[in-house]
């Protein structure tokens, strides 16, 4: 029991994704050869590949420093900062010239626990946390992070690691007890507990941070998420136990007596190799690094032995009497106070803060049980009622002005054409904060309404109408359904080849799986095309294309010649051939001779690269192919002949497919991941010059379950086709079948 110890938890969040906390915090495992333990973490002012590369170089020269250099903890931590500091400045500074191109700074917090002494040295931006005898005291104050923080004293200057020739951070010092909690975090925590009313009153009132150090994690980890925050780490640390304090100066005697035939002598102003100085205190002091103290302070106190005898005597002879009950309230009441941060008592009467602060910790009173259950419903009655009254004024202020904010938005966008994208944008935050802070119905439907009004008027939005759902596919249908249409007969490819009969509702099967065509048995049917008015269907190994008596022809497909074709993309007949998208990224054609079926590359991928990134393609005579950009690219006779890029306002961030039109002046891109307002999908329908005008779903109508499902009906659309001779539209969406009516121009 020599030596202490910690145990510590903590977690990484990289992009969002889990990741080792390892390279931005260091927790010592074993205490070094003085007998100190070493909690340490590292952010860079700049989160980028060259932040976080200095970021671990910082923290490598600062552990490998602080176990090197003998003496107190605050001087080992002080070369530790310098020696960092050092590290990233010749990281920084260019070797052939001596200008700074680029800059690079650390911010740094570093714990170190020595016996009965903690000192906290700190460059900021750092956050850190320390939980004594019941009290929270975060470096630096958790409410700095917010823009309207005023401190109550001068803070003492600092800067991050890097920014100059010399280290400038702070410094504190304390004692520490078993069952002491550290939290080393990112800035980012630091940033949310500001902002969080319910997480600063959790933080405060011990249920954050408690002795379960992986509840405490997963509490801070589930923060971040809740304010979509994907980048941070913490790392919560519990201190087990400590030695006694003789043990403790015998042990650091014989260590220091033995660094001194170890280590070189230091230069001048650098750390020194002297008997660290005893530590009564167990506020947290601020102290300045590097400004000579006189040599009376920097004396052991002069009866600092005897009174450790006379406790650590007072221990043993106390070991073996029983202890009296003490409620846990009581006793941390009556602890020592311990950290108190850099602020200072405030009380008008009693005692000094340095005479209570070194009392002590004596035995406790016992209370009645019902005396304190009386009090404390008296308190939570009185107290949570004040406090939830408060909150709600603040809730209700925060929704008015959330909804004034709107309200002013919403007249920019109307009345500035210039800068009416930003103002919806703008409008359509307020609205999120307004519903956030619990806004009433009321006030916040018509707001909803005007800002559905003037984003579709911005933005082109036009909304189908007369949305019908026809009915499901059947169970063999599976997910991948293609549709076709010739005139007015709507053909579906799904598992087998239907045709859909809209006013009866049902499907009528022509081909379906299993049937022999020929020679050739019909596998599963998951393409379908029109070509010269007749339909043909595939199974992805031969085309099925019906002759004008009714009767099934087959022309098998050389598909192994081309090693394969991609499943997600169609198979569509033209002619006397069939085109498809081999794996390779070609579009290759497909033949029928009297010698049997031949595959050629019609346009390669090697000449036009983009052929890669292929989402869906289209044939009206040229072939239309779609780019997972949002771009089209067109060819004919296997060369690129032009490109076509949408104006659009969201811009495309994951076009699914294009939707085939027949006679259509224009294409039709489906983006099932286009969510706007509460509708998500959307179809947008792209003319010749660029020019872009989206199609969405009415927006749902609230307490109407059946609209919300309209709302996202194009969310899951397999495959769509639209018909602008008649305005209609058809797709499939989730095994089911919609039908709607495009708008008038």
């Amino acid at each position: 029991m020599g030596r202490a110890s910690v145990a510590a938890a903590g977690f990484a969040l990289v992009g969002g994704a889990p990741a080792d906390p390892g390279g931005a915090v260091h927790i010592s495992p074993n205490p070094d050869r003085f007998g100190r333990v070493l909690l340490a973490c590292v952010e860079p002012v700049d989160l980028s590949p060259r932040g976080v590369e200095l970021a671990a170089v910082a923290l490598r020269a600062m552990q490998e420093t602080f176990v090197a250099i003998p003496g107190s903890p605050a001087d080992a931590l002080a070369a530790a900062f310098a020696a960092a500091n050092a590290a990233l400045i010749a990281e920084n500074r260019p070797q052939a010239t001596g200008r700074w191109e680029r800059r690079v700074c650390v911010g740094a917090s570093a714990i170190a626990v020595a016996g009965r002494d903690i000192v906290v040295a700190q460059a900021a931006p750092s956050q850190a946390i320390l939980v004594q005898d019941g009290q929270v005291y975060p470096f630096p104050d958790v409410a700095s992070w917010r823009g309207d923080f005023q401190p109550e004293t001068p803070l003492a200057e600092s800067h991050p690691l890097g920014f100059g020739e010399e280290a400038v951070f702070r410094l504190y010092e304390s004692q520490a007890a078993p069952g002491d909690l550290i939290a080393l975090c990112a800035t980012s925590v630091g940033r949310v507990l500001a902002r969080d009313e319910d997480a600063i009153v959790g933080l405060y009132g011990g249920g954050l941070l408690t002795d379960d150090l992986e509840g405490s994690v997963d509490r801070l980890e589930r923060l971040l998420a809740a304010h979509e925050i994907a980048d941070g780490f913490a790392v919560v640390a519990s201190i087990a136990r400590l030695p006694r304090k003789s043990m403790w100066r015998a042990a650091q005697s014989r260590a220091l007596r033995g660094a001194s035939d170890l280590e070189p002598s230091s230069p001048a102003g650098g750390p020194r190799a002297a008997t660290p100085a005893s530590v009564s205190r167990v506020r947290f002091i601020e102290t300045i690094p590097g400004d000579p103290l006189d040599l009376a302070a920097q004396r052991p106190p002069r009866f600092d032995a005897v009174r450790d005898w006379a406790a650590d005597l007072a221990e043993l002879l106390s070991a073996s009497r029983q202890r009296p009950h003490v409620h846990p309230s009581r006793e941390r009441a009556l602890a020592a106070p311990g950290a108190l941060s850099v602020r200072r008592y405030r009380e008008s009467s009693g005692l000094p803060a340095e005479w209570r602060a070194n009392l002590p910790r004596g035995p406790g009173m016992r209370a009645p049980a019902r005396l304190l259950a009386v009090s404390l419903v008296l308190f939570v009655a009185l107290g949570g009622t004040g406090i939830a009254a408060v909150r709600q004024r603040e809730r209700e202020a925060q929704a008015e002005a959330a909804l004034m904010a709107a309200d002013a938005a919403l007249l920019s966008a109307q009345e500035s054409t210039g800068v009416s994208m930003t103002a919806v944008a703008e409008a359509e935050l307020a609205v999120a904060a307004a519903r956030a802070a619990g806004a009433a119905d009321q006030a916040l439907t018509p707001r909803v309404q005007e800002l559905a009004r003037v984003r579709d008027d911005v933005w082109k939005i036009r909304r189908l109408g007369e949305v019908v759902r026809l009915g499901a596919l059947p169970q063999e249908a599976g997910d991948n359904a293609r549709l076709a249409l010739a005139g007015q007969t709507l053909y579906l490819a799904a598992d087998n080849l239907y045709e859909v009969d809209p006013d009866g509702g049902t499907l009528v099967a022509l081909l379906s799986r299993g049937d022999r065509v020929g020679d050739v048995e019909v596998g599963a049917i998951r393409h379908v095309s029109i070509d010269d008015g007749h339909v043909v269907a595939s199974d992805g190994a031969a085309m099925f294309r019906r002759d004008r008596t009714g009767a099934w022809q087959v022309q098998p497909l050389a598909v192994g010649n081309v090693g394969g074709l991609r499943a997600d993309a169609p198979l569509i007949a033209w002619g006397d051939a069939a085109y498809g998208l081999s794996w390779q990224g070609d579009i290759v054609r497909f033949d029928s001779s009297s010698g049997g079926s031949t595959a050629s590359t019609w346009a390669g991928a090697a000449e036009t690269p983009d052929l890669e990134l292929t989402r869906d393609m289209v044939i009206d005579g040229r072939i239309h192919v779609l780019l997972e950009d949002g771009r089209t690219l067109t060819f004919s006779r296997g060369a690129l002949v032009g490109t076509l890029s949408p104006f659009i306002a969201p811009v495309l961030s994951a076009p699914s497919f294009l939707a085939p039109g027949p006679f259509a002046n224009a294409f039709y891109i489906v983006d099932r991941d286009g969510t706007i307002g509460q509708n998500a999908g959307r179809i947008v329908r792209v003319d010749a010059a660029g020019g872009a005008v989206q199609y969405l779903t009415p927006e749902p109508v609230a307490g109407d379950p059946a609209s919300f499902a309209v709302a996202n009906a194009l969310a899951a659309a397999d495959d769509l086709v639209v018909d602008e001779l008649t305005g209609t539209v058809h797709w499939v969406s989730r095994g089911e079948l919609w039908r709607a009516t495009l708008p008038q121009a």
